[in-house]
């Protein structure tokens, strides 16, 4: 959660809420968003982090609010969708498909939008 909240969402954005520049994931070089894809949302939702201890098998989560909405799921370049991970069925996880890390976002079955969480990704020119 820290580091979402020393990202300055000013520089991150156009005037419009779309993202400035492109998503690359922070693990790889692979771009996940290129620039006006996505577009600047505030929705409360909580990921797994994207790293555990070694030897637990807990779940630790952080509660993260700042993400991307991308409205077609066409338009990400490298990314994964995990099974539904709720009970409802209607969420699945985001990960970089070049090397499976993540969850860097959501997406929705219901609204079929996706979220990638600002705080996940590299933000590249």
């Amino acid at each position: 959660m820290e580091k979402e909240q020393t990202l300055n969402i000013d520089e991150l954005k156009e005037e419009n809420g779309k993202n400035k520049r492109k998503l690359v994931c922070s693990f790889c070089p692979s771009v996940i968003l290129i620039a006006g894809d996505g577009l600047y949302t505030e929705i409360e939702f909580a990921l797994p982090t994207m790293t555990k201890q070694k030897g637990s098998d807990e779940v630790v989560e952080d509660q993260l609010s700042r993400y991307w909405r991308v409205a077609n799921m066409y338009d990400f370049h490298n990314v994964g969708f995990s099974n539904t991970v709720d009970r409802n069925g209607q969420k699945k996880y985001l990960t970089c498909a070049e090397c499976d890390m993540g969850p860097i976002g959501f997406f929705d079955t219901e609204t079929k939008l996706s979220y990638v969480a600002l705080a996940r990704v590299k933000h590249e020119q």
